[in-house]
């Protein structure tokens, strides 16, 4: 995958093009500071390798300039894909907790802070943030895991949390500012991150419970190809364990938990 620059500032008119930007450096992850950007700024997004040479031929012959409407066009069917994997991995989600059953609630997960109960509401706290991210309200008064939903009711909440996650953000494009419970960000990013997040709980959670955990392999590998830059190292060891090395038979989805910190049943020899 090739980057455009996050926050890629406009160059004045010039003679020969006015409104460019310059794109050649990688995008920022999680924690992008709003203090960076000047006034005018265009934000940018990963462009995939088969998008870039329908428009400029083989990948190595990216250009340093591109058009500030190309880099908002591509930005924003970056962000409808983006937003679709995120899609995705709630559904999966809420047909996983369906299927929890009552006894496995008590049970362990990868995830070692949560067992499957905990696990669940921590992901309900974090489809709460995503609306109100989304909505730019405070997350601040969701908790990190939400206790007060009873065992019964857990799909039915999450469920209910993903439609109203697709509404929220159907009404963004990627190049919005938003915060999210990281920091300020673009839209784009923030759906990244929860993507990855929801994801990886989502791998938790599946393996805790014994169902295939692999669904969403190629939404993961999509993944895979922004996590390292999403982390900022300052949340390694705060919010994230440092990344743990799969082997090469490890799926997309077990090697994006790998890359979270999980140990997973292909953790190579350290």
């Amino acid at each position: 995958m090739l980057y455009f620059e996050q926050c890629a500032r406009k160059r004045p008119p010039t003679e020969k093009g006015s409104g460019q930007v310059i794109c050649n450096s990688p995008g920022h992850g999680l924690a992008g500071d709003a203090d960076s950007v000047g006034d005018g700024s265009l934000y940018g997004t990963p462009i995939e390798t088969q998008s870039l040479s329908l428009v400029w031929g083989a990948a190595d012959h990216r250009p340093e300039r591109v058009p500030s409407v190309l880099v908002f066009r591509l930005s924003t069917v970056a962000f409808e894909q983006q937003r679709q994997d995120y899609l995705d991995a709630l559904g999966w989600v809420s047909g996983l907790m369906l299927t929890t059953t009552p006894a496995q609630l008590i049970g362990p997960t990868p995830c070692e802070e949560f067992d499957v109960r905990l696990l669940m509401g921590h992901l309900v706290g974090t489809a709460r943030r995503s609306v109100e991210t989304a909505e730019r309200s405070s997350t601040r008064d969701t908790p990190h895991v939400v206790t007060s939903v009873p065992d019964d009711d857990l799909a039915a909440a999450y469920a209910d949390l993903a439609s109203q996650v697709r509404r929220a953000w159907s009404l963004l494009h990627g190049t919005d500012r938003v915060t999210a419970p990281w920091g300020s960000c673009t839209a784009l990013e923030a759906v990244r991150g929860f993507t990855v997040e929801t994801i990886t709980h989502g791998w938790d959670l599946a393996v805790a419970i014994g169902q295939p955990s692999d669904v969403l392999d190629v939404a993961a590998q999509r993944c895979l190809f922004f996590t390292a830059d999403l982390i900022p190292a300052r949340l390694r060891g705060v919010m994230y364990d440092e990344p743990v090395e799969t082997s090469a038979a490890a799926s997309a989805t077990e090697r994006l938990a790998g890359a979270l910190g999980r140990h997973t049943s292909t953790e190579t020899a350290g």
